[in-house]
């Protein structure tokens, strides 16, 4: 069933007018006809709904709570270095699926791809739209927050309860991110991961002074995307096995 994300405050036996692109989906890219069900969320909720169209709009009425809760038992923050468009692209979507609640763009030393101060505007909407969509397919109560490009100097205000940092150079038997993620409780986890060149010795460094511990992802060594994948695939199998116990 298809899902979409609304602005507004959702209740039931209330119509609600989709937007211009939602309507535009659901009449020719998804081909439903009036009467059809798909499930609305506004982050707090989700309710299946009846469409009706009008022309070239799309009117939507709440009939049925859908009872919900598919979000990671902590709020995950994925500090992602900027690696090339697609690649980029692909771990926001791939993030959004894996319920990480947001990722923070982070421009590193060995960063090839730069995002421009008059290009930032278009890419954080392009972004947010990448995330919502991939929220929206994998049925999720919330969306995954893209923010701003962020430089080391500003990891002091991102901070969480647990806060890593994926390095190569990492001891693999004695720094295993699954032992750090198993050391005590948390309710919010902050992790890096390099660029295609990785982090340098200095940035390390500067990263364990903001208070990010190193961890290792294994012997082998990882493509960024992929390390961010393993990751997000990784802390929410050890949170979400935790509270199976």
């Amino acid at each position: 069933m298809q899902q979409y994300f609304v602005q507004a405050r959702l209740q039931l036996g209330q119509p609600l007018l989709l937007d211009a692109g939602q309507s535009h989906h659901i009449l020719h890219v998804m081909r439903m006809k009036e009467g059809d069900v798909i499930a609305l969320c506004d982050e707090q909720q989700m309710m299946l709904a009846r469409i009706s169209v009008h022309e070239r709009s799309v009117q939507a009425l709440p009939y049925e709570l859908v009872d919900v809760c598919n979000d990671m038992p902590a709020e995950v923050t994925l500090i992602m270095s900027l690696i090339r468009g697609e690649r980029f692209e692909l771990v926001l979507q791939k993030a959004a699926e894996l319920g990480c609640a947001r990722v923070i763009p982070l421009q590193t030393r060995y960063c090839v791809a730069r995002v421009p101060k008059e290009k930032a505007g278009k890419k954080l909407e392009r972004w947010n739209a990448i995330s919502s969509e991939a929220c929206e397919q994998s049925r999720r109560l919330s969306r995954m927050k893209v923010c701003a490009p962020i430089t080391l100097d500003d990891l002091p205000q991102v901070k969480s309860d647990l806060n890593l940092i994926a390095y190569e150079h990492a001891d693999h038997r004695a720094q295993r991110l699954s032992f750090a993620l198993r050391q005590s409780p948390f309710a919010s986890l902050s992790i890096m991961i390099g660029c295609e060149g990785g982090f340098a010795p200095e940035e390390v460094a500067l990263s364990e002074q903001a208070g990010f511990a190193c961890v290792s992802l294994g012997p082998r060594i990882l493509r960024a995307e992929t390390a961010a994948i393993a990751v997000l695939a990784q802390i929410g199998y050890e949170l979400e096995s935790r509270g199976m116990e």
